[in-house]
């Protein structure tokens, strides 16, 4: 069979043609392997995932060590996930890594640039993924060099965008800014190595544009422009820098225009019939591009200039929508207002975007009531507080009083008159006061009731339009399952927001939030089997869900042994991050376990630590190990280095805090006086507020010192800094001195001479 038509187009980067000529190969055979992996490269490459889903479970089995199908796969994994770096994405490519570890000895060009995505994605080991990279693109055929010049200019665009200067001098050795030089020489190379690519210059124009460097932003899209594959695109990027450097929106909006025509002659036959006018479609395409690239107030300009032309077209009224939900939270009661007009114009709209955006807005009226609650309280119980202490004064000065009185043994009548009328004053007050808290918890009363009516308007809101939403298009509706089992939690309906969650869970599985909450709802109907079967589930992805543990506790009433044979199931089926189950079994014994034995847990924490020893929970459960053993300086040791690889670990914070507080004599001073260094570092604030609480006047003297020593060192470096900055103006005004002598010794020579 003669593929080289198919890989000619592929090289002139006419992938639909390319796609076409492979479908008519798998007419004559359909399980020709190689037609079936070109086809797929060309889906991947036109963002046409499910397809290519679908052929890439055929592939495995036909070529299953092909590595082009595997770089495929991997590909997709990447495509499919919320993001780099989403629990779902990581499993799936930690599972598509570990099922290669057997074939680490294969160095064909294309395993070379399967283990470099991984080394970047699963280690953040960029430099060990450059290599590998270097290595594929030196022996690939020359047709394909180009694929990997992308993807080593992404991978350092990605290092320039992501990691901090110290990582990328510690792997690469460079500054960071010459990350984006090493990105923009491989994208060059991309065109040159494939001249009918121009997705190279495309980058270099938009890295120029963001350096507000217009020449070559302009000089590397036009290069795009002259290729037919990126023509539309260069046009749209050729539109943003007119508009970004001269301030063009009249010249900026027909280049669109030139954009959209071309790029509407391009998909001619590839796509489905628009609902939408030509007109109008053209003016969403122009909106749509400029606040994609940030022009959210043009974007909006044109919308709403459109809608003196168009004032019944709801596409327009769909995108002003879409441009100011995203703009600003302020514009959101706006965006809403045209979400809905979408419906009143057409009652029919088959677009479930705008019920569902409506729907999320009552939401998040509600998260902002119960914020405001909140914070009430809060002060509620600020000003409680208040009131008993100044109560509590009251209370000392009339016992004060009542002691005096009492030692007084000769009173005149005029003085017993007095008492009487005193007594008399006192309650009149104390029934004044009970009248005030009377009329002030009635007040509650009704507020908490206008507040739970709010509450319940808005979640029969927003259920009315994620269930419309659904009605419209299920298959567009993303998390709306979710959402309306969020609005049935809010009424009170435990059993409805079950079953929402659950198909919510039949849509994504492993969903480690919407598990969570259901485990949460399970809780509430009191059915601990399910919700124990769940957190076996989320203990299976996600391993660091210190509170899904502790719910887990609570639900099998803290017994140690029905934890740890739950935690055992999840350790012996989860070949991932044992250490972090190894812990929590620790843990469980540790703070469950009356019977104080120490050898279980201590076997399982040094399982733990030997998988990984810069784990900060197995470090702090080592801690509460050592604690439990009554061994002080040993734990305060462990703690230390928990909180010196996370500094944000408030629990060990706090465990530290309350270890030095309680134990303070049983610890070295010196070592007391390291950590409390660290604590400075890491929250001075929190720090502050533990001191106010502090019971222990050593600890309390220790810390108060170490702050008192760092506040005199920052004001010496003010100071040094104070003085530098004096010295720099004496030397300036002595410049300026010599300058006016040399102009004066200057004047008068050429007086002289005249």
């Amino acid at each position: 069979m003669d593929y080289s038509e198919g890989e000619k187009l592929v090289y002139q980067d006419k992938l639909q043609a390319a796609l076409e000529f492979y479908e008519a190969l798998l007419i004559k055979d359909e399980n020709d392997p190689i037609a079936l992996r070109e086809k797929t490269f060309c889906l991947v490459q036109l963002d046409r995932t499910s397809e290519a889903k679908q052929l890439i479970e055929k592939l495995k089995t036909i070529l299953q060590n092909d590595y082009k199908v595997k770089y495929l796969e991997i590909k997709l994994i990447i495509q499919q996930g919320d993001s780099i770096g989403s629990q779902r994405n990581m499993k799936e490519l930690q599972e598509f890594s570990n099922g290669l570890e057997q074939d680490n000895q294969i160095n064909d060009c294309w395993s070379l640039l399967v283990r470099g995505i991984l080394s970047h994605i699963l280690k953040n080991n960029f430099k060990e993924s450059l290599e590998f990279f270097e290595k594929s693109y030196n022996i690939i055929q020359q047709s394909e060099k180009y694929l990997i010049a992308q993807e080593i200019g992404t991978l350092y665009h990605d290092i320039y965008q992501i990691e901090e200067e110290e990582e990328i001098q510690k792997q690469l050795g460079i500054p960071k800014k010459d990350c984006i030089t090493h990105a923009i020489n491989w994208f060059k190379r991309v065109g040159e190595d494939n001249p009918n690519q121009g997705k190279g210059y495309l980058i270099i124009s938009q890295i120029y544009l963001n350096q507000d460097n217009y020449e070559e932003s302009e000089k590397y899209c036009k290069l795009a422009f002259e290729l037919e594959t990126t023509k539309p695109v260069a046009q749209v990027q050729l539109a943003t820098i007119i508009l970004k450097r001269d301030n063009n929106l009249e010249k900026s909006l027909e280049l669109l225009k030139d954009a959209h025509t071309i790029l509407k002659q391009s998909q001619q036959g590839t796509q489905e019939p628009s609902a939408i006018s030509p007109e109008a479609e053209l003016i969403i395409y122009q909106a749509k591009t400029l606040a994609d690239k940030g022009y959210i107030k043009e974007a909006l300009q044109i919308l709403e200039e459109s809608l003196k032309t168009h004032p019944k077209n709801p596409y327009i009224y769909l995108e002003l929508g879409h441009t100011l939900f995203s703009s600003s939270d302020e514009d959101i009661p706006k965006s809403v207002q045209y979400y809905q007009k979408c419906y009143e114009i057409d009652p029919e709209f088959k677009d479930p975007a705008p019920a569902i955006a409506i729907g999320s807005y009552y939401l998040t009226q509600i998260q902002q009531l119960q914020e405001l609650e909140e914070e009430n309280e809060r002060f509620d119980s600020e000003a409680e507080l208040e009131e008993l202490v100044a109560e509590n004064e009251e209370n000392k000065k009339k016992t004060q009083k009542d002691s005096q009185n009492s030692q007084k043994t000769n009173k005149k009548d005029d003085g017993e008159e007095e008492e009487i009328v005193e007594n008399k004053k006192e309650q009149n007050e104390d029934a004044e006061e009970e009248e005030k808290e009377q009329k002030d918890s009635d007040d509650q009363d009704s507020k908490n009731k206008d507040y739970e009516q709010e509450i319940k308007q808005y979640s029969k809101k927003a259920l009315e339009q994620f269930m419309k939403a659904l009605k419209i298009d299920e298959s567009r509706c993303q998390k709306v399952h979710k959402s309306i089992a969020s609005c049935y939690r809010l009424l009170n309906k435990p059993t409805l927001a079950c079953q929402s969650y659950e198909k919510e869970l039949e849509q994504d599985p492993e969903d480690v939030e919407t598990m969570t909450e259901l485990v949460t709802v399970y809780r509430e109907l009191n059915n601990k089997k399910k919700a124990v079967s769940l957190l076996e589930k989320i203990f299976l992805i996600d391993q660091t869900n210190d509170d899904m543990f502790l719910l887990l506790c609570e639900l099998l009433d803290n017994n140690t042994d029905k934890i740890v044979n739950v935690l055992k199931k999840v350790y012996d089926r989860n070949p991932h991050h044992l250490d972090n189950i190894a812990q929590l079994i620790a843990r469980a014994y540790i703070q469950f376990d009356q019977r104080q034995l120490f050898k279980q847990p201590e076997k399982w924490l040094k399982t733990a630590y030997d998988l990984n020893p810069k784990n900060p929970e197995t470090l702090y459960t080592y801690g509460l190990l050592y604690i439990g053993k009554d061994q002080y300086e040993q734990a305060l040791d462990w703690l230390t280095k928990c909180i010196q690889i996370d500094p944000d670990h408030i629990d060990c914070h706090e465990t530290v805090f309350e270890l030095m507080e309680n134990y303070f004599d049983q610890i070295p001073l010196e070592k007391i006086i390291d950590v409390t260094k660290i604590l400075i570092k890491n929250n001075e604030e929190w720090l502050s507020e533990k001191i106010i609480v502090c019971k222990n006047n050593d600890l309390l003297n220790a810390i108060k010192d170490q702050i008192n020593h760092l506040i005199t060192l920052r004001d010496n470096e003010e100071e040094d800094d104070e003085e530098e900055d004096e010295d720099d103006d004496d030397n300036s005004n002595g410049e300026e001195g010599d300058d006016n002598e040399n102009d004066h010794d200057q004047e008068k020579a050429s007086n002289e001479e005249d």
